[in-house]
């Protein structure tokens, strides 16, 4: 790899967005007055993934246009902010849809989405291609928010129906814009806590690694993000408590390794590995299939839903990562073999871990964005005299 040769591709929209919008399209007046829905599955796994993990798990939003804001650091201004976009989705109640387009409004007089971040940050970058950056989502909306952050040059990619289908999307972009590089970025548009150095420091981290993978799978270490919280002063919205699961603990489970490569500490150290949401793609290595089985994966001890696949897949191995008795190099190649895709593990900030799962994900960003100084502001009322405000500049 050389400077400026690595692509990329933020990914900012899901299928169960596309599966949302073509529902709205299809539903007959009748369908929508007996109340089906679109995408009940999805509901339903939502709200166990979010009663399993004790969290309340964003359903239905495109996470990287989400407003980031000041006074989404204070609790009940978070209930507030919940109860809007909850209400406008879930009801399709024009005055519930009317409030949110006016609240998303004065959220980004000081706020900021993490795709503007994201956005931000690859253009400060020195390793990466400049000129072959791609978003992938609904064209619409991503538009208007990278006009709106200064961010023209990035070319925006309409969204498939998966992840896997978006990254192909993406690659095909990239590829007929005449992009030549071996290796590609994958990185989600919902990281709030990414920055240029981090970028530079992964693909460094990458060339250091080397093997020629068909992936470089970037994790950070668990037992490194506590001291993190502490000096960002953020421990009262998630300790690094036990590795599981419980309230007052930080959502973010980790993998049980043996590091016997000395990649995240010293050699035969234990460590508990978060997946970070930044890969590396070998160009030649994408396969639809693979990718979305992948991706599948990431979450993989926070959505119940896939542990039937898990322990079918990985069933010993998992046994044994609980147990600390897997070493990082034989889970590689247990993925390796298993996937058919070759897995090189590539060390990054622990701090890529907190992407955009939770509501509690969304105030705990805003806090490290914007600190916790100054008075508190109640959202609702702050937001009443913005409407008033805008109607005397209006009249």
């Amino acid at each position: 790899m050389e400077d400026g040769d690595v692509g990329v591709i933020i990914l900012s929209g899901t299928s169960r967005a596309a599966r949302h919008i073509r529902w709205k399209r299809r539903a007959t007046l009748l369908g929508r007055l007996l109340g089906w829905k679109g995408d009940s599955k999805g509901v339903l796994e939502n709200r166990i993934t979010s009663w399993v993990n004790r969290d309340d798990y964003i359903y239905g939003e495109n996470k990287p246009l989400l407003y980031l804001h000041p006074d989404l650091v204070w609790g009940p201004n978070m209930a507030f902010f919940k109860r809007t976009v909850n209400l406008s989705g879930r009801t399709g109640i024009d005055v519930y849809r009317k409030r949110r387009s006016i609240l998303r409004k004065y959220l980004s007089v000081k706020g900021v989405t993490s795709l503007e971040i994201v956005a931000r940050s690859l253009s400060g970058s020195k390793l990466v291609d400049q000129k072959n950056i791609v978003v992938v989502g609904p064209v619409d909306p991503i538009k208007k928010e990278l006009d709106r952050s200064g961010a023209k040059h990035i070319r925006i990619a309409k969204q498939g129906g998966s992840l896997g289908d978006n990254i192909l999307i993406g690659r095909k972009a990239l590829i007929g814009s005449g992009f030549k590089g071996g290796y590609i970025m994958i990185l989600g548009g919902d990281m709030p806590l990414i920055d240029s150095g981090q970028i530079d420091s992964f693909v460094q981290a990458c060339r250091a690694r080397g093997g020629g993978p068909d992936m470089f799978y970037g994790m950070s270490s668990r037992k490194a993000l506590g001291p993190r919280l502490e000096e960002l002063d953020v421990v009262h919205l998630g300790r690094l408590g036990p590795n599981r699961p419980a309230r007052g603990n930080i959502k973010k489970f980790g993998i049980q390794f043996i590091d016997d490569l000395g990649l995240f500490g010293p050699e035969g150290e234990r460590v508990a590995l978060m997946n970070s949401n930044l890969f590396l793609y070998k160009r030649s290595s994408f396969d639809p299939k693979t990718i979305n089985r992948l991706y599948s994966m990431r979450k993989m001890f926070a959505n119940p839903f896939i542990y039937h696949r898990l322990i079918r897949d990985f069933g010993i191995p998992l046994i044994r990562t609980l147990m600390w008795r897997l070493s990082l190099s034989e889970g590689e190649g247990i993925f390796s073999r298993t996937v058919g895709f070759k897995l090189n593990v590539v060390p990054t900030n622990p701090l890529l871990a907190l992407d955009l799962d939770s509501f509690t994900d969304l105030r705990r960003a805003s806090a490290i964005l914007f600190g916790v100084k100054g008075e508190r502001k109640d959202l609702e009322v702050g937001l009443k005299e913005y409407v008033k405000r805008r109607r005397r500049e209006k009249g």
